[in-house]
């Protein structure tokens, strides 16, 4: 069944749809799910317990408490969401070795309501801008690439304006690699 994205509007696929709280009350892509709410979510678990309350007023926002996802009466699917594994489709490299793949991060899912994610000084985990994405032939989601592989396909060394700045994995207080944080981070 089809429904409308309550950020964008774009019609979407109910069962591929994300709870869009905090951001809107309903569902939405996995576009925005990716540039607002996980933010949104995001800046939700820094601020103080004072500032946002008990964790039953986080469950009241997202549906149960520290979660990104939550359980649904449908089976939830990441496919399109979230890419097949973390390895690099060039070199091999992991560039998220403390999150499960997409079939174990679903199992996970759909039996615990969570799926547990670690940043670590091996991780190369970032957003950058469209058209740096697009100039390596990638797709959304169609996969990772190692920050070595993608300066290969585009050509030159990363600068810090690729980097989305408003995208939460590209916060400076994430652990990552020396060269991941040389180039988000520099000038």
């Amino acid at each position: 069944m089809k429904i409308e994205c309550c950020i964008c509007g774009e019609l979407i696929d109910e069962i591929r749809s994300n709870n869009a709280r905090p951001v809107e009350e309903g569902r939405c892509c996995a576009k925005c799910n990716t540039d607002y709410v996980i933010p949104a979510r995001f800046e939700l678990l820094r601020k103080s317990e004072d500032e946002v309350g008990s964790a039953a007023q986080l469950a009241k926002v997202w549906g149960s408490p520290m979660t990104i996802l939550h359980k649904d009466a449908q089976p939830v699917s990441l496919k399109g969401l979230q890419s097949e594994h973390h390895n690099c489709i060039d070199c091999g490299y992991n560039t998220f070795p403390g999150a499960p793949p997409r079939e174990l991060a679903e199992f996970q899912l759909n039996r615990d309501g969570t799926s547990p994610i670690t940043f670590t000084d091996e991780c190369e985990v970032y957003m950058v801008r469209e058209a740096v994405w697009k100039a390596a032939g990638m797709e959304p989601y169609g996969g990772c690439l190692c920050i070595g592989c993608l300066e290969k396909r585009i050509g030159r060394k990363l600068k810090r304006k690729d980097f989305r700045r408003d995208h939460s994995f590209n916060d400076p207080r994430l652990p990552c690699t020396d060269r991941l944080r040389d180039r988000r981070d520099g000038e």
